[in-house]
């Protein structure tokens, strides 16, 4: 009886052992298999070289050239015809960019003059001032290139003061009135303010020997326009006796060179043609005091 059960138990323990022997080997192949797969094989192994190198070809960057002269030549052409159709912040917006981009000085000061009527037609101070202060302070610096653009800039600042006033006595509206609209008011007095810059301007200009004939003679033509703007009978006492002593030290100056025959260097006629350029007269309410120009031309030849 017991040697049956031993039988029995050696028997059970003999498949028990083949069962698990079978799993083992069954795990070990699994597992052998799944290195199989996952080692890599050589050309796995081998990296695929990639041009890192950058292609020197394709990173050149592309030639930058400004406008041509021509170019510019044509933006000013057409910022004429828009001011001519009284566009004037395109005609403006033209000429602005055609001076920033170009670097010749010749179409550059053009492009200044030509700014410098656009905006006192539109009645924008703001930017025709600056434009002036930026000449006037560059005027150290450049000298007498620096000067002649100035006063082509001022007479052509004197030249726009004078038509935008004319504006006002062709709509028959007076100057001195003294219920204007708020807007009226505002034009006038940055007008005034404009005129008075210029004036103290002109005042640091006649500190220079070789320029002071010049700066008197724009000094008369800014007074004579800011007399015809005064407020009130004190403020045209004051501007009165300014224009009044302007007119003298510029006939003392032009006596002084008279004596010496024209040769003196400190003390000569204004040589800049800008300055005698002047508006064709319209009719007005006020008379404006006579000009330079008017003078000479009623003066007759010795």
């Amino acid at each position: 009886m017991k040697g049956e059960k031993l039988l029995r138990f050696i028997s059970q323990f003999g498949l028990i052992s083949v069962s698990m022997l079978l799993l083992v080997l069954a795990a070990i192949a699994v597992s052998a298999q799944s290195s199989a797969v996952a080692q890599p094989t050589p050309a796995n192994t081998q990296s695929i070289p990639t041009n890192t190198q950058p292609n020197s070809v394709n990173i050149q960057p592309a030639p930058m050239f400004g406008p041509t002269v021509e170019d510019i030549q044509r933006r000013i052409e057409r910022a004429r015809a828009l001011a001519a159709a009284h566009q004037l912040e395109a005609a403006a917006t033209e000429l602005e960019s055609a001076r920033a981009t170009t670097s010749d000085i010749a179409l550059r000061d053009g492009t200044s003059v030509l700014l410098m009527g656009i905006y006192l037609e539109a009645g924008n101070y703001s930017r025709a001032q600056s434009i002036l202060e930026e000449t006037f302070q560059m005027r150290s610096a450049q000298k007498d290139s620096s000067l002649r653009t100035y006063f082509a800039l001022a007479g052509q600042a004197v030249n726009g003061v004078r038509s935008h006033l004319a504006r006002y006595r062709s709509f028959g509206v007076n100057l001195g009135s003294a219920v204007l609209p708020p807007e009226a008011v505002n034009d006038l007095d940055r007008t005034r303010l404009m005129l008075e810059r210029m004036l103290a301007q002109a005042k640091e200009i006649t500190k220079d020997a070789p320029q002071a004939n010049d700066g008197l003679a724009l000094m008369e033509d800014l007074l004579g326009i800011r007399l015809s703007l005064a407020r009130d009978s004190e403020d045209r006492e004051r501007w009165q006796a300014e224009y009044a002593r302007a007119r003298e030290q510029l006939a003392s100056a032009r006596i002084e060179v008279a004596s010496n025959g024209g040769s003196s260097a400190g003390a000569r006629p204004p040589q800049n043609p800008i300055l005698l350029i002047r508006s064709r007269p319209l009719p007005c309410s006020l008379p404006l005091p006579m000009t330079r120009l008017s003078r000479q031309q009623l003066t007759p030849a010795r």
